[in-house]
């Protein structure tokens, strides 16, 4: 440590800025840069290079704890970390600056008045129907999956009411008009989160599940709960621990 010092002091080295953006379970980018005290006292750019950077680089990763490791709902973090001199002149603070990068799904429950015989076709034939993503059609895909409770026999006017349905809910998941909008978002995590933006400019996703419709026999299914999807990204500041 002493040798890091000296060669600190007579670099004349004010400050030094470790820049990182890790996620992904990797580092990924560093670099550094530096402030240095010139002859009139003022402080200016010292660019990057140190002598002593291997070792104060050590010191650095030995004191401050980076979360490189996502897991897809927590995404990585970018910063600085700048160190300094102690007042003692014996050692040095470190601080640590960064933003923290999440995923985060938003989902909203619609419910919809449906033609009552749709309802019952549902009810007594189809456990799940979901929009297929982008992903999947490219690849030759239908863009809604029907996952029947049984095998069935569909006919013309059961697929046309499907398929007005599904024309349906493509219409409430685009653009302006989407169910998953960034002000509901900001809403709902608003409290957690710096900031929100759309992941992607993908239209919302969308899923009917059976089992959360609360039909019973005999009554009529005049209203169908579906669930509307979307990522967002969020960012807040780290604890920097």
């Amino acid at each position: 440590m002493k040798e890091l010092i000296d060669e600190w002091k007579s670099n004349k080295i004010a400050s030094a800025t470790f820049h990182f953006d890790c996620g992904g379970d990797s580092m990924n980018e560093t670099h550094w840069s530096f402030t240095i005290i010139g002859d009139d006292g003022v402080e200016r750019d010292g660019g990057s290079d140190f002598v002593g950077l291997p070792e104060l680089e050590n010191m650095v990763y030995d004191r401050v704890k980076f979360y490189e490791c996502s897991d897809g709902h927590y995404l990585g973090e970018n910063g600085t970390v700048d160190v300094t001199l102690n007042d003692e002149g014996d050692g040095f603070d470190v601080y640590k600056n960064s933003m923290e990068h999440w995923s985060e799904t938003l989902e909203i429950e619609e419910g919809l008045d449906i033609d009552p015989e749709l309802g019952e076709f549902i009810y007594k034939n189809v456990d799940t129907m979901e929009s297929n993503d982008a992903w999947s059609i490219d690849r030759g895909q239908d863009d809604v999956l029907i996952n029947y409770k049984q095998d069935c026999i569909v006919t013309d006017k059961e697929s046309e009411m499907l398929s007005e349905l599904s024309n349906r809910l493509k219409k409430m998941t685009r653009g302006d008009g989407a169910v998953c909008t960034l002000e509901k978002a900001e809403k709902i995590f608003g409290d957690n989160y710096d900031e929100i933006s759309y992941c992607n400019s993908d239209d919302d996703r969308w899923r009917i599940s059976n089992d959360i419709q609360g039909w019973k026999d005999g009554e009529p299914k005049t209203e169908l709960l579906v669930t509307f999807m979307n990522e967002f990204y969020t960012e807040k500041t780290s604890n920097n621990n």
